[in-house]
C-alpha cells in the first residue's frame, strides 16, 4: 500500500525542528538526550486538567527507632495507589481502554539513533509530557519472538510460559513423558499461561478484548478469552485497517494487542540498522498515527493508555546473540489526555523489563494480576 510517511496535524499542534542523524548501525555509547527537543507537544484538555488525580499524603513516626527497609516502604506505597487510585477496579481505574502496540524486530538503539522526519509520530510522543518512557529496557532469554511476545502478554518469563521457541504450539500444555521436550507453564498443564485477557476476564467479563497480528504464530495463545481476532496475512497496512475499524465501530475494543512485522522484516532481509530497516520504521510510524487518529476521530483518547514496545532487536540480519543491540527494546507509554506523574526516562528503579507491560497496563486500569506475573506495575508513574 503506498503511503506518505509525513506527519499528518491530526494529533499534534506544535512542530519539532528535525532531528539529524545518520542511517547507520548505532553505537551503545551515541545516546540522545530529549531534553535538547526544540519543542515540546502538550495533549491538553480541561478535562485533563481538572480530573487529574490527587494523592493524599500520608505520615506516620517510627516506632521505637525502627526503620522500615526500602521495599516494604515500596510496598506499603504501591498499596496505597491501588486503593486510592484505582478505586473499585475496571472501568473505573485509571484508565478504561489499553492499546498495546507491539512493532516487531524494533531495537531500542535504532529507535534513539532516528532522527524526527524517520518517526514523527513516535518522538511527538515521546517529547510530550504524557508519555513515559525507556529506550534500553531488556527482552527476554531467549531471544525467539514467541518466547517475548508471549513475556509480554503474560507479565511471566520464557522458563516459567514454556515459551523458548518459535516452534512452540498448544501440544506442549500436555506433555506425554518426562522426557519429550514438553514443559507446560508454572500455572498448570492444559491451558496456556495467563495473558492480559485471562485477567482482564477474570475481574470483568464485560471488558472487550482483541489479539490483532501480522504474525500467524501469534493465534496460538488465543482462546476463548479473546473477543476479537484478526490475522492481518502477513500485510501490517490490513492489521491495522482491522483494529481502525474496530476503534471506529460501535463498541470498540477496551483491551487490545496489535502486532506489526515490518521491521523484523527488513532486518532479517537488509540488516539491522540499514536504510530499509529505517523505511520500515517510518512506515509503522504512520501506522501508529492511523490508530491515534482512530482514537482521536471518536473522542476516545481521553481515558486511554498506549503502550509502544518490541520483542526484541537485532544486529546484522539476526536477533539470536544475546548482546546489548539484539536484547534491549524501546518501551513507552503514552496517555494522551493525561500528564504522567513521572515523565521522560527517569525513574524506573534501575531498569525496566518487557515483562513488566503486563502488570502495568493491568494495573493502570484497574486490574488484578495473579501469582504467576513476575513483571513490576510501574501505574503509580501514570
Amino acid at each position: 500500500m503506498d503511503r506518505s510517511f509525513t506527519m499528518s496535524a491530526r494529533l499534534f499542534a506544535v512542530p519539532i525542528a528535525y532531528r539529524d542523524s545518520a542511517m547507520t548501525v548505532p553505537q551503545p555509547d551515541r545516546g540522545r538526550k530529549l531534553n535538547s527537543s526544540p519543542g515540546r507537544v502538550r495533549y491538553t484538555s480541561e478535562r485533563a486538567k481538572n480530573g487529574r488525580d490527587r494523592f493524599h499524603v500520608y505520615s506516620f513516626k517510627a516506632v521505637e527507632s525502627r526503620v522500615m527497609s526500602v521495599a516494604l516502604l515500596r510496598t506499603f506505597f504501591q498499596l496505597l495507589a491501588l486503593i486510592g487510585v484505582n478505586g473499585d477496579g475496571w472501568p473505573n481505574g485509571k484508565f478504561k481502554r489499553a492499546i498495546i502496540i507491539g512493532l516487531d524486530g524494533l531495537g531500542g538503539y535504532y529507535l534513539r539513533n532516528t532522527s524526527y522526519h524517520q518517526a514523527p509520530t513516535l518522538w511527538k510522543v515521546l517529547t510530550s509530557p504524557q508519555a513515559c518512557y525507556n529506550f534500553l529496557a531488556r527482552a527476554e532469554y531467549p531471544l525467539s519472538s514467541a518466547a517475548n511476545w508471549a513475556a509480554l502478554l503474560t507479565g511471566m518469563t520464557p522458563s516459567e510460559t514454556g515459551i523458548l521457541t518459535n516452534d512452540w504450539d498448544t501440544s506442549s500444555l500436555h506433555p506425554k513423558v518426562l522426557t519429550d521436550g514438553r514443559v507446560p507453564p508454572v500455572s498448570g498443564e492444559g491451558n496456556l499461561p495467563p495473558t492480559i485477557f485471562k485477567l482482564a476476564k477474570n475481574q470483568n467479563k464485560d471488558i472487550r478484548t482483541a489479539l490483532v497480528y501480522s504474525w500467524h504464530w501469534l493465534g496460538k495463545l488465543v482462546d476463548g478469552n479473546v473477543d476479537r481476532e484478526f490475522f492481518g496475512g502477513n500485510y501490517d497496512w490490513k492489521t491495522a485497517e482491522y483494529l481502525v475499524q474496530q476503534i471506529k465501530s460501535g463498541s470498540p475494543p477496551d483491551l487490545t494487542f496489535i502486532q506489526f512485522s515490518g521491521i523484523d522484516d527488513a532486518g532479517h532481509s537488509s540488516g539491522w540498522g540499514s536504510k530499509a530497516y529505517y523505511t520500515a520504521l517510518a512506515y509503522m510510524d504512520g501506522l501508529v498515527d492511523d490508530i491515534l487518529g482512530a482514537l482521536l476521530e471518536k473522542s476516545l483518547l481521553d481515558g486511554t493508555l498506549i503502550a509502544i514496545t518490541s520483542d526484541h532487536g537485532g544486529y546484522r540480519k539476526g536477533h539470536g546473540d544475546w548482546m546489548r543491540p539484539t536484547t534491549q527494546v524501546p518501551i513507552i507509554f503514552f496517555s494522551p489526555h493525561r500528564d504522567m506523574q513521572e515523565p521522560g526516562d527517569k525513574g524506573w528503579g534501575g531498569w525496566l523489563d518487557i515483562k513488566d507491560v503486563a502488570p502495568t497496563v493491568l494495573g493502570a486500569m484497574g486490574i488484578r494480576t495473579s501469582k504467576y506475573q513476575r513483571g513490576r506495575d510501574f501505574s503509580a508513574r501514570f
